[in-house]
């Protein structure tokens, strides 16, 4: 009996770790694949005077002129820094948790396993953002500094999160925006991962091929953004300038009666067009997790048979 208990910790353990490094991959090469749109959805979202003034064309000739081609890459490393253990955390949490909600002996109507799987995904959404948020926090102050080449720029992820710590002297600092990021991530992560794996389960098996994967994840995974995009654009505006020398805004609540107030309801949703190419990363990132995990799982029961 012994012996079957340690066969199936370790075998938790592998899963657990198979499913962490799948993730932490798919999440890598998904976002440095769209890096460049997502540094220039980000820099519409906090820029303030954006809209008619400043339209896509001229902010992406603005990158190009001022910081080279390189500039649509301004940040990739700590995103993929933060995104690895994000995704790595997510997938495998949500793994972690789904068998708990989800008895496989047991049978569920649709609407159930819906639910379930969704509360699966909500659930390692919000628990991973709160091991990894000071890593975006810095990241998205990092992306949007639009520093000329030759000239002083925001260095480093750790120099970023020390130096606002330092100018609010408290260490939650860096977790500025956190309450409305958890708002977001929550529902967001319940769509993404409980709604793919609810599609995957109605319309697709385990023999289907990439490109229909890909089909109901993109149409999943656009949903899910598009949903939570104004959510988004608050906690972004909360991390520049919710703290620290540049402070506007006193709470997640503030920033969004001053940007109704300010720039009309239209500006929660601004970026939220080329946020649909963006989100393609997105549908990499958990059908390449499907085919990484598979090859991977193979790969370690081949190992321990060996």
């Amino acid at each position: 009996k012994m012996a079957n208990v340690n066969d199936v910790q370790h075998g938790k353990i592998i899963t657990f770790l198979t499913n962490f490094l799948a993730g932490g991959v798919a999440a890598a090469f998904s976002k440095t694949t769209v890096a460049p749109i997502e540094r220039v959805k980000i820099l519409l979202q906090v820029n303030q005077k954006a809209t008619r003034k400043q339209s896509l064309g001229l902010l992406i000739k603005n990158i190009l002129e001022t910081q080279g081609i390189l500039g649509f890459w301004r940040g990739n490393f700590i995103n993929v820094l933060r995104y690895f253990p994000t995704q790595s955390l997510n997938f495998s949490l949500k793994d972690t948790y789904r068998p708990i909600l989800l008895d496989e002996n047991k049978e569920y109507t649709r609407l159930s396993m819906m639910v379930r799987n969704m509360v699966a995904g909500g659930l390692a959404g919000g628990t991973t953002e709160l091991f990894v948020f000071p890593l975006d926090f810095a990241r998205t102050r990092i992306t949007t500094d639009m520093a000329r080449k030759g000239e002083k720029r925001k260095k480093g992820l750790f120099r970023v999160i020390a130096n606002a710590i330092k100018e609010e002297k408290n260490i939650f600092a860096v977790y500025k925006g956190l309450g409305i990021t958890l708002c977001g991530i929550i529902p967001y992560r319940a769509i993404y991962f409980g709604g793919y794996d609810t599609l995957f389960y109605l319309f697709l098996d385990e023999n289907s091929g990439f490109w229909n994967r890909y089909f109901i994840g993109q149409i999943n995974t656009v949903f899910a953004q598009f949903f939570i995009y104004p959510v988004d654009t608050v906690r972004r505006r909360m991390m520049m300038f919710g703290s620290g020398k540049e402070k506007k805004y006193n709470s997640s609540l503030d920033c969004i009666k001053k940007i109704l107030k300010m720039e009309g309801i239209s500006a929660f949703y601004r970026g939220a067009a080329i946020n649909i190419f963006r989100s393609s990363g997105g549908t990499l990132c958990i059908v390449g997790y499907d085919y990484l995990k598979e090859y991977m799982l193979q790969f370690a029961v081949g190992v321990q048979e060996y």
